[in-house]
């Protein structure tokens, strides 16, 4: 049976991404097969920093997750702030999101 968690907060920077990765390894651990996905990240520069990291880390633990950082973190935004304001003009479409959630997970 496929299951999803949902990390969320309030705020930018209060650990998100390191309680993904702290989820990874305790449910890789108990032998489930891990995935991850952040349909979103800012303060992109280059490649989404914690999108890569986790990315990774998620294959390691479960090589049959086989999918790009551009799959994982389908939008990236350069402006380090929330979504909403780091997105300027450009729309998010919320249906892609969950589509590409289900195409993952």
């Amino acid at each position: 049976m496929k299951q999803s968690l949902f990390v969320t907060a309030t705020n930018t920077d209060v650990g998100k991404s390191y309680a993904c990765e702290v989820f990874l390894k305790k449910f890789a651990k108990e032998g489930k097969r891990v995935g991850y996905y952040k349909p979103i990240e800012t303060g992109v520069t280059k490649t989404p920093d914690d999108g890569s990291k986790l990315l990774c880390l998620a294959q390691k633990l479960n090589p049959s997750f086989d999918f790009t950082v551009d799959e994982v973190v389908p939008y990236q935004f350069s402006l380090p702030a929330a979504p909403f304001v780091a997105k300027k003009d450009s729309s998010i479409d919320i249906e892609y999101i969950f589509n590409q959630a289900k195409k993952l997970l």
